[in-house]
C-alpha cells in the first residue's frame, strides 16, 4: 500500500484478553496502576507513523517483555517490504542496548526511545529546554495508542472467542487485514481522511 511509507515507525504492544480462563497459551500481564493485570496474549505491533497503519505484528503470552520482540519486528519489515526505516519511536520498555545498537548499526537509523533515569539509580537533572524538546519528539508515539484504541473499539481486536496462540494470531491478522482494507478502499476513492473509519468508508458504496 503506497500510503505506508515505513520511514518513521513506532513500536508498542497491547494486551488481548483471552476468552477461556483455562487457555494454556495465555498468561497474566504485568500489572499497571490504572488497569491491573490482563489474562491473555500481547500483540506487539510495528506501526507506520504517517499512515497510522500496522506494518508487522507478533503475538505472545501477555507476560512477555516488549524489548526482545523489537528486533524481529523491524527485521521482518525490512526483509519483507524493504522499508527504508529512518527513525524508530518507542516507550521506555524498549530501551535496551542491543536494540539501540541494532537500530544504529544495522538499520543506520535514528531513534526516539524514552529513558527513565530513576530506574537506573541516577538523579541527573534535565534542563527545561531539553525537557520541552524531548516531550515534543515523544508526543508522536501516541499515534500507536490511538491505533490500539480504534482496533479494539471499532474492529474487535479483543472481542473474539478464541483459544490458543494460533487462534490469537489468526484473529489479529484478520483484524489488521480489515484495517488495511478500509484504508486501501479510502485511498482508492481518494478519501484518505476516511482511512480509519470503516462505517464512513462503507457509506461511500451506499446510494444517496
Amino acid at each position: 500500500m503506497k500510503s505506508i511509507h515505513g520511514v518513521d515507525v513506532i513500536l508498542d504492544s497491547t494486551t488481548q484478553r483471552a476468552w477461556y480462563h483455562g487457555d494454556a497459551d495465555a498468561a497474566w500481564s504485568f500489572p499497571k496502576p490504572w488497569k491491573g493485570s490482563t489474562w491473555g496474549c500481547k500483540v506487539h505491533t510495528l506501526l507506520c507513523r504517517w499512515s497510522e497503519l500496522p506494518i508487522m505484528f507478533l503475538v505472545t503470552p501477555a507476560n512477555r517483555h516488549d524489548s526482545p520482540l523489537a528486533i524481529p519486528l523491524l527485521s521482518l519489515a525490512v526483509v519483507c517490504f524493504g522499508f527504508p526505516i529512518a527513525i524508530v519511536r518507542a516507550d521506555a520498555a524498549y530501551f535496551s542496548y542491543p536494540l539501540l545498537n541494532y537500530i544504529h548499526t544495522v538499520l543506520q537509523a535514528g531513534f526516539v526511545i524514552d529513558y527513565n533515569l530513576r530506574k537506573q539509580g541516577k538523579k541527573a537533572l534535565a534542563t527545561l529546554p531539553f525537557i520541552r524538546q524531548w516531550r515534543f519528539h515523544l508526543k508522536f508515539r501516541t499515534v500507536i495508542e490511538r491505533h490500539f484504541a480504534w482496533a479494539k473499539r471499532y474492529f474487535g481486536l479483543e472481542a473474539a472467542r478464541w483459544k490458543g496462540l494460533t487462534a490469537a494470531y489468526q484473529h489479529t491478522a484478520l483484524v489488521y487485514r480489515v484495517i488495511l482494507g478500509v484504508a486501501l478502499t479510502a485511498h482508492r476513492y481518494q478519501r484518505p481522511e476516511l482511512a480509519g473509519s470503516r462505517l464512513r468508508v462503507l457509506a461511500i458504496h451506499m446510494p444517496a
